[in-house]
């Protein structure tokens, strides 16, 4: 199974590389799973402060926004508002009608790249996702569970994988909640959510979304950062291992074949073939 991966904001494919490359080399190291990284079209620059902490740039978003450093969403994400449940805590942070915190047209834009690198590689049937890129990548699953509804389209994600993030755009640039659509997202899903991240209500009103029978929820027991080392990385890349399994063994999905390159066997006798190629002359 092939994952397309998506960083976070201020990030790169040099980042995610670091963050998700430990967790990556235990999937890919028995053959469950391979991963393809890419970045974001959208050149943003850091917050004042906040320049070293995502590492060398060039920068980028998957979503673009409202405004840039201070003006944008990212800064009241930062803030993040406390309220009884995580819809009520999103909806304070992206009101209807607001007019600096929330999304412009990044739906749109951000759709058109993944299913970009979606009809590209006919092999991707998985998506990974950290902190912003797992909102990216919950609005492709959400748009493509609508297509299916709305126009028989076959989606072409069947498993997930979130670290941290938020919940998937609709199309009027707003967080789609569990208490306000009317079908949760039915699509093999993990969940990578730190106990003390100050966004958890971002993460777990994105689990929230997806059919309770589909979802696993993994508590890293840490902030807003992906596990890379020790116990909970090997636990981390056993959950995606599951994760892969599971699907294979759903009998209502179909996955694509891997191409795999024909190679000579390297006990073949050079010499006989090139006795075979004389006598078929």
């Amino acid at each position: 199974m092939k994952f397309l991966c998506l960083h976070g904001a201020y990030g790169n494919i040099t980042a995610a590389r670091v963050q998700l490359g430990p967790m990556a080399d235990l999937v890919e190291a028995d053959g469950t799973a391979s991963f393809k990284f890419i970045q974001g079209r959208v050149p943003v620059t850091p917050p004042p402060g906040f320049e070293s902490y995502f590492g060398p740039g060039p920068h980028f978003r998957f979503l673009r926004d409202r405004g840039e450093a201070e003006a944008s969403a990212m800064e009241g994400i930062r803030v993040f508002p406390e309220a009884d449940t995580p819809e009520d805590a999103l909806r304070a942070l992206m009101p209807a009608g607001d007019a600096r915190i929330g999304y412009v047209g990044a739906r749109e834009d951000c759709l058109a790249q993944l299913y970009e690198e979606l009809d590209a590689d006919p092999e991707i049937c998985g998506i990974v996702g950290y902190s912003e890129g797992a909102s990216a990548a919950a609005t492709l699953i959400y748009d493509e569970q609508e297509r299916m509804r709305n126009e028989g389209y076959v989606p072409r994600i069947k498993a997930a994988v979130f670290f941290m993030g938020w919940p998937a755009l609709t199309g009027e640039s707003l967080p789609a909640l569990s208490d306000e659509i009317d079908d949760l997202l039915e699509v093999h899903s993990l969940h990578v959510v730190g106990a003390n991240d100050p966004y958890k209500d971002g993460a777990l009103a994105l689990y929230n979304l997806f059919d309770d029978n589909m979802a696993i929820f993994f508590d890293s027991a840490g902030g807003h950062t992906i596990p890379r080392h020790g116990k909970m990385l090997q636990e981390l890349g056993q959950a995606v291992k599951d994760l892969v399994v599971t699907v294979q063994d759903d009998a209502s999905i179909d996955l694509p074949q891997p191409k795999i390159a024909r190679r000579l066997d390297s006990a073949v006798d050079i010499p006989t073939l090139r006795g075979l190629k004389l006598s078929e002359a």
